[in-house]
């Protein structure tokens, strides 16, 4: 489907549920603040929510109080619409608000999305969400102000590596500089964003990069981070945003994986690959329940951190 559809359904409704994927990053953060303030320049009700806390990292966007994890609570409304998310069970335990809504507005520019909404307008060629939540604002001639911008900002810069993925086009850059026209400083934002970790973040990152194994003739290399370094740490998963990316920088490595145990549920594994040139990690992802783009996708297992480890190690080792 298209965007008329998406802005039809937008136009009919009144009282929105925005929800996002679970391990929250710049792009679904972005896209949720600024589509809840075009809905809400629209005079239309609306709540943002989902199931996991902002993390640290993006306190600096003061945002902390518009974004519930409330998932016990009531919520009226009529049409739940889920941005940045390709598969429904990404979405997590937020997931049960799907069955209370008139209409689920999916939108999303992942190439493996399961069109899983009643209104699915997804743009795989598009470089984040915050590019199709821009793409609403012009189409409906609403006002983009230096807010918006800002978040839209966040949006873009973070789901394209600071523009040095393969999903970034010209169209991104010319965004872009539609965004910064608003006032941005964009030397304030990526020094809040990449610029401002604390020692025990980098102590974590020490532990995880010791863990750090390169397999089948250097094209893989693979890292963890288990539930006890975050604990010796103090830390949450949310400040390992980046770390896989060390992985993926060794020369010969064509695909990264890193494992994290959920400190709150060490059953639970959070695992994202990364990859370079022409290696699809989106399918491999799709193997076990999760999707994303073909250089960057993710997924969620059940198992023990040891036994997932083995059994994901090996399934990639089978397609590379």
């Amino acid at each position: 489907m298209s965007i008329e559809k998406a802005i039809e359904t937008i136009k009919k409704y009144d009282k929105f549920l925005i929800i996002s994927h679970v391990g929250l990053e710049g792009d679904s953060i972005g896209s949720q603040m600024a589509f809840e303030k075009l809905l809400k320049g629209m005079q239309k009700t609306v709540t943002i929510v989902n199931g996991g806390l902002l993390p640290l990292q993006y306190n600096f966007m003061g945002i902390q109080n518009s974004i519930s994890n409330d998932l016990d609570k009531e919520y009226d409304f009529d049409v739940v619409t889920v941005l940045d998310c390709p598969v429904v069970r990404r979405i997590g335990d937020a997931k049960k608000y799907l069955d209370s809504a008139k209409v689920v507005l999916n939108i999303d520019h992942h190439i493996s999305n399961e069109s899983f909404g009643d209104v699915n307008w997804v743009e795989p060629h598009v470089s984040s969400c915050g590019e199709m939540v821009y793409n609403l604002f012009k189409t409906l001639g609403a006002p983009l102000d230096k807010e918006c911008a800002f978040y839209l900002y966040v949006a873009i810069l973070t789901d394209t590596g600071s523009f040095a993925y393969e999903n970034t086009a010209s169209d991104t850059h010319m965004i872009t500089a539609d965004l910064l026209s608003k006032g941005l400083n964009p030397r304030i934002v990526h020094q809040a964003l990449y610029e401002n970790r604390s020692l025990s973040e980098i102590e974590l990152l020490r532990d995880a990069l010791s863990t750090l194994k390169v397999i089948h003739a250097g094209k893989i290399a693979s890292m963890y981070v288990s539930r006890k370094m975050l604990n010796k740490h103090n830390l949450d998963l949310s400040v390992t945003e980046g770390f896989i990316n060390y992985a993926r920088s060794i020369n010969d490595v064509k695909i990264a994986v890193i494992f994290l145990e959920d400190p709150l549920n060490n059953r639970r594994i959070q695992i994202s690959f990364r990859s370079k040139g022409e290696v699809n990690v989106d399918r491999m992802a799709a193997l076990f329940g999760g999707g994303g783009h073909k250089n960057a996708s993710g997924c969620v297992m059940e198992g023990s951190l040891r036994w997932t480890m083995r059994k994901v190690l090996a399934k990639i080792r089978e397609n590379v």
